[in-house]
């Protein structure tokens, strides 16, 4: 399951797009953000980490699209297993912070406890 600020049609285009086949809620109020404790700010928006990875991700050949959603809010990842074992918790400091991607699929993955 994901959580996303953008609106519905932004969910259904990135479930499209990645070929996600879970579930994608939107939380355009941004609760579960603030549950999560979730940074918004223009500051970490615009932060040398941001401007880093930013320029990483061009060098790599990516390119920045339309934003989608509200654009001051980092993101974060989060797995739970059944029985809300959190395996893992990740808070994005500024924009382009993301955790690697082994670390996410191994606490997917994992056993599943609880």
């Amino acid at each position: 399951m994901l959580i996303s600020t953008g609106g519905a049609h932004f969910a259904q285009a990135f479930a499209e797009d990645h070929a996600f086949d879970g579930v994608v809620l939107v939380d355009e109020e941004r609760a579960a953000y603030r549950a999560a404790a979730l940074v918004r700010s223009a500051r970490s928006t615009f932060s040398l980490g941001a401007v880093q990875a930013g320029t990483r991700a061009m060098a790599a050949g990516f390119r920045q699209g339309r934003t989608q959603g509200d654009p001051w809010q980092q993101g974060g990842v989060f797995v739970v297993h059944p029985g809300g074992v959190v395996r893992m918790a990740y808070v994005s400091a500024h924009a382009g912070d993301h955790p690697d991607e082994q670390d996410v699929l191994r606490a997917a993955t994992g056993p599943h406890t609880g």
